[in-house]
C-alpha cells in the first residue's frame, strides 16, 4: 500500500487513501467455480499448457480446495488530482 501511495503522489494526486479489503470469492462448487479459476486465477498457467489439458488441470485445482472460496483481496484508493 505504501508503494501505490507514493506512486499516486509522484503523479500529482492528493488526499490519497489506500486500503485492503479482504474480499473472498465464494463460488458454487462445479461448473461456476471452475470458470472463474479458469478466467479468473489461473489464466497464465493455462497460456502454458496444451489447450487439452486446461480442464483436468482447472479441476484438479478446484479439487484441493477446501471450500469452494477463492481468496480475494480488493485494493480501494481514494484520491485528488491536483
Amino acid at each position: 500500500m505504501e508503494e501505490t501511495t507514493a506512486r499516486l503522489r509522484e503523479a500529482g494526486f492528493t488526499d490519497v487513501e489506500v486500503s485492503l479489503l479482504p474480499d473472498p470469492a465464494r463460488l458454487e462448487a462445479g461448473d461456476q467455480l471452475c470458470s472463474y479459476l479458469a478466467t479468473v486465477v489461473l489464466g497464465s498457467h493455462l497460456d502454458r499448457l496444451p489447450e487439452s489439458d486446461h480442464e483436468d488441470f482447472v479441476r484438479a485445482v478446484a479439487a484441493r480446495l477446501p471450500e469452494p472460496v477463492v481468496d480475494y483481496v480488493r485494493l480501494n484508493i481514494t484520491a485528488r488530482k491536483g
